[in-house]
């Protein structure tokens, strides 16, 4: 058993309408269990581990996720923080891909501050209110894809994960809009 958490942060069940509630924290994708290190993306516990988090988010709140500082130091930290710089739409990121499966993918934003010098960066992913609003900003989404992909950008292996990830979105996004 692991002592380290997986996930730490807060919730807020909000008392408004629209609701204000969230999940906000920080994600631990490299963890010890019993001397034995595993990452949570390479055994793939990340994604249901994200859905979770993701079901504690009302209709119409959010979910955010540092992505650094983090002493945790992951290769999915690391990857989103790389494709945000070359600019890449948050839904691609690694982690940003997470919280879209979450289903807390609509109209993710990139919250970077660099106030004090120490800075931080978050990724902050909304639920829709309804199904309306879920296949509406769906196809917005969509096209947002759709012109990430017609543009021409680096061949490494964080571009192909990128793409990959904007064709996985697109197909989901397709499949629940019917």
């Amino acid at each position: 058993m692991s002592s380290a958490p997986v996930f730490s942060g807060i919730f807020n069940q909000g008392r408004q309408t629209p609701s204000t509630g969230c999940v906000d924290g920080d994600y631990f994708e490299n963890v010890s269990i019993q001397s034995i290190k595993l990452s949570l993306t390479d055994t793939g516990l990340d994604v249901p581990l994200f859905k979770i988090l993701g079901e504690l988010v009302p209709g119409g709140g959010s979910f955010q996720v540092s992505y650094l500082p983090n002493s945790d130091e992951s290769r999915t930290h690391n990857q989103t923080k790389q494709a945000l710089q070359r600019r890449y739409p948050p839904v691609v990121t690694s982690l940003g891909y997470l919280l879209f499966l979450a289903d807390c993918g609509i109209g993710i934003k990139d919250r970077h501050s660099a106030e004090d010098g120490g800075g931080f960066g978050k990724l902050q992913g909304f639920k829709a209110f309804n199904s309306e609003e879920s296949k509406r900003k769906g196809l917005s989404l969509v096209r947002e894809l759709h012109q990430f992909l017609g543009t021409k950008f680096e061949s490494d292996e964080l571009a192909r994960a990128c793409r990959t990830r904007a064709f996985a979105a697109i197909e989901k996004i397709h499949a629940i809009s019917g």
